[in-house]
């Protein structure tokens, strides 16, 4: 045994949960570090249970420990009995495989999910024995890389990183250690190293960059201080889902976590453009996996893992081409293995109870709705025009087949809303619901609401946050309308949504702040029980962070903090989004036929689709997408001659 492995005898029996951190699990793999010239710790900033449900980290688990020269071992933020013993006894931070400290590692690697584990990152560095700053690492401490959806904005958290990983991580990452092998063999110097690694697409090294702000702190420019930098930093992405690496063997974890079933991603990307969702543009284009790919991932994963769930993942499943293939192909590979299949995402336009019906192992206790705003007219302000009518069929349809229980998601916040749209929300849920009454007893609603979070790379980038009072003023309403008789209002709070919006649209300013928030104590600020926003505004105060600078409107013609970041998206597209969401104006699909220039490449190579749409890909007529899928056979108009430089 280690000394690590010593500590722990004494330490698990007595925290919470002691399996977070034993690392064996079913599949969990373990290699010989002699034949590892590059080492990798990949690192979640959250609780043991989160962080195992997250399907990325498993994929660059398993390519990283299939390659003879590399190995990933895996860690995560201790919970809060853990930490205190581990800091008593003085045991750092360690890779759950060999129980090795992760400032070992050569490269480790942060997983950042959401703005709210920014603090969970300072708090593992410190646990590391890792300096939270960049600029204080040396020779001998690892490259710190940091990767997921919040590349959208590094910025806040740029001080405490090597480099990031802007874009999808499945051939980058193979990319990235073979740059840092290179190096290592040659000796370089850690700058050298990292002039290296900005030759690798979607790699971005912030400290070879500059930030220029003029009198009122706006962001004037943002300049490379070293040759090897490109001006702008492009986003990476996989071509090919349908042959990407997926793990053979999940690993299956012994005890209880968040998301306990096989996930299988089945489409990357989405052109659906609703204009709040920043995933629709981050991860365009559109990419399938194939139904006999799918089952082929499921059936394997199932006999080495021996779930009883299989999830089929993505921002929505339902705009799969072959969407009713997939399901049945599915089901009829495991249904005689008692595997259920869930869909997890399916649009209300498309939803199809003839869909859910065909995986017939789906256990009928609830079902997902997700409007997000409760009128018409908002509805086309956000992009996202599904009629009153198409919502209440869609629900008679469930209710009526053996569903009990509507869920349904709403914003409040949202650009040009007002209390006439908040009002909406309560009556449409009301509507639901007196649909399911005349259908039979015993049917519910449960109405969760959450505050809009403007975020970069969307339309709505330009636009402030809604302030406290206003938000909790609305939630208040819908407290009283959505509480009664078989109907039940959940809700994400106002201040939580608040310190996203600084951590999502902030500039590298921020990073003093969430070091000073980590200080006073932020850790799991993810789980509101946790969350203090006293502690977030003492911390801007004490460090000169000004929230409502951070949280205000931005002009059109303002240098972003994020602009030097190119993701694909043409900057003029989200402006002529962002102006035609004030006309109320709606934008169709792209996938299907008409480009609208957003800037990613219209070659006939960025939209992979697994074949023509279904002939009648969503079951009942009545509850098909007010935009009509193509017809078999039936091939998508080219795309105007605009391409991204």
């Amino acid at each position: 045994m280690n000394p690590i492995e010593l500590a722990l005898e004494s330490i698990l029996p007595g925290v919470s949960k002691p399996t977070r951190y034993l690392g064996n699990e079913v599949h969990a793999i373990r290699k010989d570090w002699a034949g590892a010239e590059v080492t990798v710790a990949l690192v979640f900033p959250e609780v043991y249970e989160i962080g195992m449900s997250t399907l990325g980290m498993k994929i660059l688990y398993d390519i990283l420990n299939h390659r003879p020269d590399s190995l990933a071992e895996r860690a995560y933020q201790p919970w809060l009995d853990m930490e205190e013993e581990m800091r008593r006894r003085g045991v750092p931070l360690f890779a759950l495989e060999s129980k090795r400290p992760i400032r070992d590692f050569h490269l480790v690697g942060f997983s950042l999910q959401a703005e709210q584990t920014y603090p969970g990152v300072l708090n593992c560095l410190d646990l590391a024995g890792i300096p939270l700053l960049a600029s204080a690492r040396g020779e001998q401490d690892p490259l710190v890389l940091g990767g997921g959806p919040c590349m959208a904005n590094p910025e806040p958290m740029a001080d405490f990183f090597d480099l990031f990983l802007i874009g999808d991580g499945e051939e980058a990452i193979v990319e990235i250690v073979e740059t840092v092998k290179r190096a290592r063999r040659a000796r370089s110097s850690r700058r050298d190293t990292l002039r290296a690694l900005c030759a690798v697409r979607g790699v971005y090294v912030p400290s070879f960059y500059d930030i220029e702000y003029d009198e009122r702190g706006l962001v004037r420019a943002v300049r490379p201080n070293d040759p090897a930098a490109p001006e702008t930093v492009e986003r990476t992405w996989i071509d090919d889902l349908e042959s990407a690496p997926y793990p053979e063997k999940p690993m299956v974890p012994l005890q209880e976590v968040t998301q306990d079933r096989l996930s299988i991603e089945v489409i990357r990307g989405c052109t659906q453009g609703c204009r709040f969702c920043q995933a629709g543009y981050f991860y365009r284009p559109v990419r399938e996996r194939s139904p006999e790919r799918v089952r082929e991932i499921a059936e394997r994963g199932v006999r080495a893992g021996g779930y009883d769930d299989v999830s089929l993942v993505s921002l929505s499943t339902a705009d799969h081409s072959q969407v009713n293939r997939l399901a049945q192909t599915v089901n009829d590979a495991l249904k005689d293995r008692k595997v259920s299949i869930s869909l997890p995402s399916l649009r209300i336009e498309k939803f199809s109870v003839h869909l859910a019906e065909i995986v017939r192992e789906v256990k009928k206790t609830g079902f997902t709705f997700a409007p997000e705003a409760g009128s018409w007219r908002m509805r086309k302000v956000i992009n996202k025009p599904i009629p009153e009518e198409t919502i209440i069929k869609a629900a008679e349809a469930a209710y009526s087949r053996g569903w009990s229980l509507i869920k349904t998601y709403f914003m409040v916040g949202l650009p040009t809303e007002t209390m006439d749209d908040v009002e909406a929300i309560a009556d449409l849920s009301e509507k639901i619901l007196a649909a399911g009454r005349r259908i039979g007893p015993g049917r519910r609603i449960n109405v969760s609401v959450g505050p809009f979070v403007p975020k970069p790379f969307t339309p709505f980038q330009w636009e402030p946050m809604e302030g406290l009072e206003g938000l909790r003023g609305k939630i208040a309403y819908l407290k009283r309308r959505c509480n009664r008789g078989g109907s039940k209002l959940k809700w994400h709070e106002p201040e939580c949504s608040i310190v996203e919006a600084l951590l999502s649209r902030g500039d590298r300013t921020v990073g003093r702040a969430i070091r000073r928030a980590w200080e006073l104590g932020a850790r799991f600020d993810g789980w509101s029980e946790h969350f203090s926003l006293e502690r977030w505004v003492t911390a801007c105060e004490e460090t000169g962070v000004d929230m409502a600078f951070h949280l205000r409107r931005r002009d059109l013609d303002e240098t972003l903090p994020w602009d030097h970041l190119d993701i694909g998206i043409f900057k003029k597209f989200l402006v002529r989004e962002y102006k035609k969401s004030f006309e109320e104006g709606v934008t169709e699909d792209c996938r299907w036929g008409q480009c609208f220039a957003c800037g990613i490449p219209g070659s006939g190579k960025d939209i992979v689709l697994t074949g023509i749409a279904d002939a009648v890909p969503y079951g009942d007529p009545a509850l098909l997408s007010i935009a009509p899928a193509p017809v078999a056979g039936e091939a998508p108009q080219a795309p105007p001659a605009e391409r991204r430089a």
